[in-house]
């Protein structure tokens, strides 16, 4: 039977940081982070952020004994975050999403992995699908209100998790990364801009919640086992 690659993805909702549990994580951050958590303007924006980021820290702890105030990332405000400290072996690599609802980290060891999450009940942004690749549209265009974002949401949440995942951000044109969500496993096609592999990633992509869509990037040649915890 051929091995499958364990992505654990810890998810929590926002009624979970009360002003106690704020203060708990808040405690458990780098001061980088705690300053970055002073500039929001809005308190729900905070607790999000301390939450999420509180969150990173003890779902990476269950997988090393490491204590969640003692794991130190590199990387500056906008580059894709790594472990810095403690160094261990295998290297544990994450990558972390959060909505003002919800807020989510995907976890696997070594690998590229990129995650998003987006709030459904907002109004989608379709003035960013007309940069999407002419198939997209496509498909896109055939639906009526209702499935129409459902599919832009899918779409946007696995590019976002594919950009992620490559640690280069809105540098890749959208519509070079071209999805293919209409089979059972998710497929993906590279434009010339955007050299890659087709074969060498896989994808998820399902919804956390009443309100909210994931999508998950892994670089990797096997088939994806997801370990979903909820706290």
């Amino acid at each position: 039977m051929e091995s499958r690659v364990k992505v654990h993805v810890y998810c929590a909702k926002a009624n979970a940081w009360t002003p106690d549990a704020t203060l708990r994580d808040l405690a458990l951050l780098q001061p980088d982070e705690r300053e970055r958590a002073s500039r929001f303007r809005f308190d729900a924006d905070r607790r999000m952020y301390v939450g999420a980021h509180g969150l990173l820290r003890r779902a990476l702890s269950q997988h090393a004994p490491v204590r969640p105030a003692d794991w130190r990332f590199s990387g500056k405000e906008g580059e894709r975050p790594e472990i810095a400290e403690p160094d261990r072996s295998p290297r544990l690599r994450f990558s972390l999403s959060h909505t003002r609802s919800v807020a989510a980290c995907a976890i696997v060891p070594e690998l590229d992995v990129g995650f998003d999450v987006e709030d459904l009940t907002r109004e989608a942004p379709m003035e960013v699908a007309e940069r999407f690749a002419p198939s997209e549209r496509a498909a896109l265009a055939a639906l009526g209100p209702g499935p129409r974002e459902e599919l832009f949401f899918a779409y946007w949440t696995l590019k976002e998790a594919y950009m992620k995942a490559r640690g280069l951000g809105l540098a890749i044109a959208l519509d070079q990364i071209v999805f293919d969500v209409s089979r059972a496993t998710i497929e993906i096609a590279f434009g010339e801009g955007c050299p890659d592999d087709e074969k060498a990633w896989r994808f998820e992509s399902w919804p956390v919640s009443d309100t909210c869509r994931a999508a998950l990037a892994v670089k990797t040649g096997q088939e994806l086992e997801i370990v979903r915890s909820i706290g």
